[in-house]
């Protein structure tokens, strides 16, 4: 797959269609929160954000982002102030549904799909901590997931989101702030997070989150 987007701050995407070495800006809607499996598929939070409106809904395209599809989302009103997707293949599918936060805290809620983004169903939040907050959630199609927040830690899971187990004593709560993470098929995942716009650093693990090794850190 040679077409790779990159979502930013205030719905902001850009579009790549050489693998990364170059890149403009996308137009396309809800990119810039979408989980793309391969070039046609792709599943996107698509608002409204905040809480106070409804519930979140979530949108689906087949066609690489040209038109959407939106239907109605499963996270409970109490659970639609943000949401998180990934989608690893064409069928598999995660929902990370999250509260309104405050004093470090926020409600989580993890949902599946196995029909791509259609229908889902409740994992719970067994070992998500109620405290951080959540920046993004990536999980392979092999059950090894990374959630990793703000002023929290990195939760790792290798059962599919059933089960979770924080990371604190690698990312340590309001000290090391998550920024982003991905995680590859064979236990292989990456997680990058800093000290507010300082001291930066890209972990890595190829054990499914058991161990951990610093492979870069920006000053």
């Amino acid at each position: 797959m040679r077409i790779v987007w990159a979502g930013f701050d205030r719905g902001r995407s850009l579009r790549s269609g050489d693998g990364g070495l170059t890149w403009h800006p996308a137009t396309a809607r809800f990119v810039a929160r979408a989980s793309f499996p391969d070039e046609r598929r792709g599943l996107a939070v698509a608002g409204p954000f905040g809480g106070g409106s409804g519930p979140l809904r979530i949108a689906i395209t087949e066609d690489g982002g040209r038109t959407w599809h939106v239907r109605a989302g499963p996270c409970p009103l109490p659970l639609s102030f943000n949401a998180f997707v990934s989608r690893p293949t064409a069928s598999l599918a995660w929902l990370l549904c999250v509260g309104q936060g405050g004093a470090g805290n926020e409600g989580k809620a993890v949902y599946r799909s196995r029909d791509g983004g259609r229908t889902w169903h409740a994992l719970g939040q067994n070992g998500l901590s109620s405290y951080g907050y959540p920046v993004g959630v990536s999980i392979a199609a092999d059950g090894f997931g990374l959630v990793w927040e703000t002023r929290g830690t990195l939760f790792v899971t290798r059962d599919g989101g059933r089960t979770w187990r924080g990371q604190a004593s690698i990312v340590r709560p309001e000290i090391d702030f998550g920024r982003s993470a991905v995680t590859l098929p064979g236990g292989v995942g990456y997680e990058l997070d800093g000290r507010g716009n300082s001291r930066i650093r890209l972990l890595a693990t190829r054990d499914a989150g058991r161990t951990w090794h610093v492979v870069h850190r920006w000053p």
